[in-house]
């Protein structure tokens, strides 16, 4: 029994060597800043439980960070809030920046719609796109769609969160939310909790 419990620790002491050298080999072979490149640790994903996982948002390389027993099992693009986003409504800039700080998930839903961000449509035809709360037009007779926000897990109560989007971009660009590619997005919501930590910096 005990040389049976010695080789599985070493099986996992060798797995964990292996993991943290394969990332530093990605890191050393990719620009992260640049990249459209997803490490993904298959072996470590498999032992992830909502209970040993972590986030870790980057700004400045606009990365994304899962951390499995502190041991980096997914690092993938993303997008954060921009400094000064254009607001083609209003015809200003306004500072849409990402929170900094640690955080904690608060909600997550696989299938959400922007209560804020959206569409407005009258007869088929869309007449205004961006904050709803901006939107001077009639609204009589005018639908409101929201933004998909698949794969969504809520940050703050003022709703910055993270969610799947086709507009990954390697620069900071959105309103504060945090954008995922939508397959990460998709294994990132599968393996936390309401409650895991999202370190942003």
């Amino acid at each position: 029994m005990k040389i049976i419990i010695k080789v599985i620790m070493l099986c996992l002491l060798t797995s964990a060597i292996y993991a943290d050298s394969s990332f530093a080999a990605f890191k050393k072979s990719t620009n992260l800043r640049k990249s459209y490149k997803v490490y993904k640790n298959n072996a470590l994903l498999k032992q992830a439980t909502s209970r040993n996982t972590k986030l870790d948002v980057d700004i400045a390389k606009q990365r994304i960070t899962l951390f499995v027993n502190n041991k980096v099992a997914l690092n993938s693009p993303c997008t954060t809030g921009a400094k000064h986003k254009f607001e083609p409504n209003t015809k200003t800039y306004r500072d849409k920046h990402t929170p900094r700080g640690t955080f904690k998930i608060r909600e997550k839903i696989r299938d959400k719609h922007s209560t804020i961000f959206g569409d407005y449509f009258r007869h088929g035809k869309r007449i205004y796109h961006g904050d709803r709360r901006k939107f001077k037009g009639c609204k009589s007779g005018a639908k409101y769609v929201g933004a998909s926000l698949y794969n969504w897990m809520r940050l703050t109560s003022d709703g910055v969160g993270l969610h799947a989007s086709k507009y990954v971009k390697r620069y900071p660009a959105t309103n504060g939310c945090i954008r995922l590619p939508k397959n990460v997005a998709k294994t990132i919501f599968s393996k936390v909790r309401n409650g895991t930590k999202v370190h942003i910096h």
